[in-house]
């Protein structure tokens, strides 16, 4: 049995899940008569206005309503804690309603680099300013699958706008993917930068996306990056399955934080603009 909301906040969502549209007036008497509330008029309406202030309630007409797009954020909310908590972590959604850090872990880089590039994609396309990226890695992000959907998705990414990127590393893989990133009019891009941050950075507008990689999975990854020179290398490594799943350990911390995003965009760019 459920037990009674307590505060007017989760009162007022309980009944607007099961009345709706209502006018305040309304929603004054029906606190009354379900919880029994002993709140002014004032009271309440307060409340409403903090709440629609919040995007959680509507008011269309005078008549208030649960807001969709918060239902939605819930429900992803739920299916994402649902998700960790059965150990399936597959369900790797960003809640663009979220302004808090949201965290994430990959123990596979094809599903790190795929899942990267559908979120940038579509910050890209729903959050409307500053197109301009940044990439500050340690090495270009590539799927060691191969999937045309995949290679799909880079086309799209390419003509979105503009995205600068500095590389620690200057590695036969990196140089290889550099040539199909240009292909695909994704940059500029400069390797062999000895920039000084320890983990990776994407940005895109207001959107920061911290990425840590563990101690071991630097290590699989220089080697990879290393000795894999182009396509028939990369399918190797893909067909005989050397990169070992249970050693991989990504942690994905994304942040809606404009001052950060500017800083970092102004550091990398500056490497662009800097004389030979």
């Amino acid at each position: 049995m459920l037990q009674k909301p307590n505060s007017t906040k989760e009162q007022i969502i309980q009944i607007l899940s099961n009345k709706w549209p209502i006018s305040v007036k309304e929603l004054h008497k029906e606190l009354e008569k379900e919880f029994n509330a002993k709140l002014t008029y004032q009271a309440v309406h307060k409340t409403i206005s903090e709440m629609i202030e919040n995007k959680i309630l509507e008011n269309e007409n005078k008549k208030l309503q649960l807001n969709k797009k918060w239902l939605e954020s819930q429900k992803k909310f739920f299916d994402t804690t649902e998700s960790k908590y059965s150990g399936k972590h597959e369900n790797y959604i960003l809640d663009p309603y979220n302004y808090e850090p949201q965290k994430f872990e990959f123990d596979n880089i094809s599903k790190f680099c795929v899942t990267m590039a559908h979120w940038i994609n579509d910050i890209c396309l729903k959050d409307k300013g500053d197109q301009i990226g940044i990439g500050i890695l340690r090495h270009l992000w590539s799927p060691t699958s191969l999937r045309f959907v995949d290679l799909d998705l880079l086309k799209k990414m390419g003509k979105v706008n503009k995205t600068y990127m500095i590389i620690k590393f200057n590695s036969n893989l990196d140089r290889w993917l550099k040539k199909q990133y240009d292909n695909v009019s994704l940059g500029p891009i400069k390797l062999g930068v000895n920039h000084e941050y320890e983990d990776d950075f994407a940005v895109r507008n207001s959107y920061v996306i911290q990425v840590h990689f563990s101690d071991e999975t630097k290590k699989i990854m220089d080697s990879y990056y290393k000795n894999v020179k182009d396509i028939k290398d990369l399918l190797k490594y893909y067909i005989f399955q050397k990169i070992p799943k249970e050693k991989i350990k990504i942690t994905v911390t994304v942040y809606r934080n404009r001052d950060m995003a500017n800083l970092l965009k102004k550091q990398a760019i500056s490497y662009f603009e800097a004389k030979e």
